[in-house]
This record gives C-alpha cells, structure tokens and sequence, in this order.
C-alpha cells in the first residue's frame, strides 16, 4: 500500500473588492477556499459554476484548474492567483475594484505522489455549507489557526 503524504502547503488570505476574478490552475495544486466575509462563485470548467456565501468551504481535491470570481465577473479579467502571490510577501493579498467586499482564506497543497489512486477517486469539488453566515462549528477552530498561518509573518509562516 502506498501512502499519501503532503509536499508543500501555502495560505493566503484574499481581501477582494467586485468585480474580480482569479484563476487556479498551477499543475498539482489542490486548493481549499474558505468564504470568510461576503460571497463569490467558484467555476470549473465553462459552465460548471458553484454560488459561495459567507461560511462555506469548498476543496479541489484532484487539482482540477477553476475561477473564483465575483458574482457576475468576466472570465476574460481573471488574474492568475500565482501571480497574485508575487505581489505580497504576507500572506494578505488586496485585489479587485470597488465594489462589494469579500474575503476569503485560500490554500494550496501538494502531494509527493500526485498520481495517487486515493486522490484520482476523490470528487472534482467538495463543497461544505456554512449556515447563516458562519462555518460549522466543528471546521471553525481549524479555519481559525489557518487564517493565523495564513497573516502571522513569524519565522514559520508560509
């Protein structure tokens, strides 16, 4: 049996202003994004769109390149969140124009054996609920010590 173990994790918290767009499409990056204020939508592939509020998780488990962006955004205006990254040496990453405001903690991570048969057999989105604008309670304490990992500039941040 082979075993599945991380390469690499990064946070970085995105404080965005409508209308925006930012692609995810780095080869073997899976990606997890938490919708801390405000609402957005995630899209994978044309027309496959995904409406996210305040409270919900969503992970790419199989690193299937996708968009979040702003309700109603264009496609054509997406930023790639690679680049996005370069601007920063934090972890809080200011972006879009001056409309309704949305925040959201978003990571990424690797895997050493990308190829994994564990990972092939996952779902293209898993998408968690918040409720009223919150996240379940049982997610809260760990989106909490990431949004951490994800601002704190000490010697172990990402």
């Amino acid at each position: 049996m082979r075993e599945l173990h991380f390469a690499a994790a990064g946070y970085r918290r995105l404080e965005l202003a409508a209308p925006w767009a930012i692609s995810f499409s780095q080869a073997g990056l899976r990606g997890i994004h938490v919708v801390i204020k405000g609402r957005c939508e995630a899209v994978f592939g044309e027309e496959d769109v995904e409406p996210l509020d305040a409270g919900d998780l969503i992970i790419a488990p199989r690193a299937d390149p996708h968009v979040l962006r702003s309700p109603g955004a264009l496609k054509s205006a997406n930023v790639p969140a690679a680049e996005l990254a370069t601007q920063t040496a934090a972890g809080r990453i200011r972006s879009g124009g001056e409309g309704e405001k949305t925040v959201i903690l978003c990571g990424a991570f690797a895997f050493r054996d990308a190829d994994h048969p564990a990972l092939a057999g996952l779902p293209r989105i898993v998408h968690i609920r918040g409720s009223n604008g919150r996240l379940p309670k049982w997610l809260r304490g760990y989106v909490e010590a990431l949004l951490v990992e994800a601002t704190d500039e000490g010697p172990a941040a990402t």
